[in-house]
C-alpha cells in the first residue's frame, strides 16, 4: 500500500509541475542587450494655421440653400452671373482694432521605425515589436525665450480602441487513489495520449488480499479568436513652455512603430505691421465708385518677428526605447510561449518644428516702378506718408483695379479717400510722372 501511494503521489506532484498556472507574457527571458540604433524617429510638421481668422469677404456659397434660393430669386441671368462673382465684406465695426497672428497651430507627425538587420540573424524576427517608447522635443536653448508652447489639442495615432479579440486557456488536474481487496499479485500500467489531453493509469496488486489503483489525469485545451478589430496604444504625455513629453506603451502584440501625431500651439515673438481695408470700392454691377464713396481702415497686426527667427523653430528630439526580441517563438500566435530578451537603447537628434517660411505672414503693397527709384502707394496720417499695406492679395488686386481707373479720370488735383491723401510717397496720382508709368504699377510683397 505504501508503494501504490508513494508512485501515485508521484505522478500528482510531476504533472502539477508541469501545469500552467498562469498565462504569462513570454516563456522564458535572458539578459538584456543594448543597441541604440534599432528605432528611429523622424519628425514632420505642417502648420495649420494662425488663431486668427482674417478673412473679410463671404460669398453667396457661404449661404444655406435657402439663402442662396433667396438671393437669386426674381434676378435675371446676367444679375445672378454678377452675384455669384460678389464678395460681401462682413462686419468690421464688430472686429478688434488689433489682431495677434503670432500664435501658430501646428501638427506634428513623429514617424517611428524599428529598423531591421538582415544580415544578423541574432537580432532578426519578424516578431520582434517596440514595448516601450518614451520621447520629448526641447527648444534649442538658442531660441528667443518668447517662444513658448501654450497648448496641445489632442493625439492622434494609427490605432483606435481595444478589442483585440479572446484567448482561451483551460487546464485540469485531477489525481485518485482506490485501495480494494484482490487475490494474487500483478501489475499493470495503461498510457494514453492525444494532443493536449494526457492520461495514465497504473494499478499494482501487492499481497493476497490488497491491490490499489492510481488514476492521475492532466488535460489542456487552448482555442484562439484573434478577431483582432482594433489596437490600443497607452499613451501620456505632459507639456511645459519649452518642452513635451510623451510615453507610449504597447498592449500585447501590438508595435509601437507607426505614426504619431499632435496638435500643438506655439506662441512666437511680435512684430506689429498696420494693414489698409477699402470698401464700397464697386457698385453692384460692378461700376466704379467714386472716391467720396469709398472708405479706408486701418488695423494693427502682431505678427511673427522672422528676424528674430531666421533659421526656424528648433528643438531637440530625444528618445529612449525597449525591443521585445524574439529567441525562440513556438509554433503560435500569442507570445506567452516566446522566449525573448529586451534590447534597449537612446537617441538624440536636431530637429525643426516651424520652417522660417511659415512664420512670415503674406504682406503685400503697391508700388510704382521709375527709372530711377521706386515708390510705394501712401496714405497721409499726422504729415507722414505711411504704406498702404494689404494682408490679402485679392484686396490689393481689386484696389489697383479701382486706382488705375479712377488715375485716368480724375479731374482734380489729388486723390481723397476718408479724408486722407493717397499718392506715391509724395509724388501725385495726376502728375505726369504716374500716368505716364500705370503699366510700372505693380503688386509686390514685403
Amino acid at each position: 500500500m505504501k508503494f501504490i501511494t508513494v508512485i501515485a503521489l508521484s505522478f500528482m506532484i510531476a504533472l502539477s509541475l508541469n501545469a500552467q498556472k498562469t498565462l504569462k507574457r513570454y516563456r522564458s527571458i535572458s539578459g538584456d542587450s543594448i543597441d541604440n540604433n534599432l528605432v528611429e524617429i523622424f519628425v514632420n510638421s505642417t502648420s495649420a494655421s494662425s488663431t486668427t481668422d482674417i478673412l473679410k469677404f463671404k460669398t453667396i456659397f457661404d449661404l444655406t440653400d435657402k439663402g442662396q434660393q433667396a438671393a437669386i430669386s426674381g434676378k435675371t441671368n446676367n444679375q445672378i452671373s454678377e452675384l455669384l462673382n460678389k464678395k460681401f465684406l462682413l462686419d468690421q465695426s464688430k472686429k478688434n482694432s488689433v489682431i495677434d497672428l503670432t500664435t501658430i497651430n501646428i501638427r506634428i507627425t513623429f514617424s517611428i521605425s524599428r529598423m531591421v538587420n538582415y544580415s544578423d540573424k541574432k537580432k532578426l524576427s519578424a516578431y520582434d515589436r517596440i514595448e516601450n517608447l518614451n520621447y520629448s522635443f526641447k527648444l534649442d536653448p538658442g531660441i528667443d525665450k518668447k517662444v513658448i508652447f501654450t497648448k496641445w489639442n489632442k493625439y492622434t495615432t494609427e490605432y483606435g480602441t481595444l478589442d483585440i479579440g479572446t484567448l482561451e486557456y483551460n487546464q485540469s488536474f485531477s489525481a485518485s487513489l482506490d485501495v480494494t481487496g484482490k487475490i494474487g499479485a500483478s501489475a499493470s500500467s495503461k498510457n494514453s495520449e492525444k494532443e493536449g489531453d494526457n492520461t495514465s493509469e497504473l494499478t499494482s496488486t501487492l499481497g493476497s488480499d490488497l491491490s490499489g489503483t492510481a488514476k492521475t489525469a492532466y488535460n489542456t485545451s487552448r482555442k484562439e479568436n484573434q478577431n483582432i478589430k482594433y489596437s490600443f496604444l497607452q499613451l501620456t504625455g505632459s507639456i511645459e513652455e519649452r518642452e513635451f513629453n510623451i510615453h507610449q506603451q504597447g498592449t500585447r502584440e501590438t508595435d509601437l512603430a507607426g505614426n504619431v501625431s499632435i496638435d500643438l500651439s506655439v506662441k512666437v515673438p511680435e512684430d506689429d505691421i498696420l494693414c489698409t481695408s477699402f470698401t464700397n470700392l464697386f457698385k453692384e454691377n460692378n461700376v466704379y465708385n467714386s472716391p467720396e464713396l469709398v472708405q479706408m481702415t486701418h488695423t494693427r497686426y502682431y505678427i511673427p518677428d522672422t528676424l528674430l527667427l531666421k533659421n526656424g523653430v528648433k528643438g531637440i528630439l530625444s528618445y529612449d526605447f525597449v525591443v521585445r526580441h524574439i529567441l525562440k517563438k513556438a509554433n503560435t500566435f500569442p507570445e506567452f510561449d516566446d522566449k525573448i530578451c529586451f534590447i534597449k537603447g537612446n537617441n538624440s537628434k536636431s530637429s525643426t518644428l516651424i520652417k522660417s517660411t511659415d512664420l512670415k505672414v503674406p504682406v503685400y503693397f503697391i508700388k510704382l516702378e521709375l527709372p530711377d527709384k521706386i515708390q510705394s502707394l501712401t496714405f497721409t496720417e499726422n504729415n507722414k506718408n505711411l504704406v498702404i499695406h494689404f494682408l490679402s492679395y485679392i484686396d490689393a488686386l481689386d484696389f489697383k483695379k479701382w486706382l488705375l481707373y479712377n488715375i485716368s479720370n480724375m479731374t482734380t488735383d489729388s486723390l481723397l479717400i476718408s479724408g486722407k491723401t493717397i499718392s506715391f510717397d509724395g509724388i501725385s496720382l495726376t502728375s505726369d510722372e504716374v500716368k505716364q508709368n500705370t503699366s510700372n504699377i505693380l503688386i509686390d510683397g514685403v
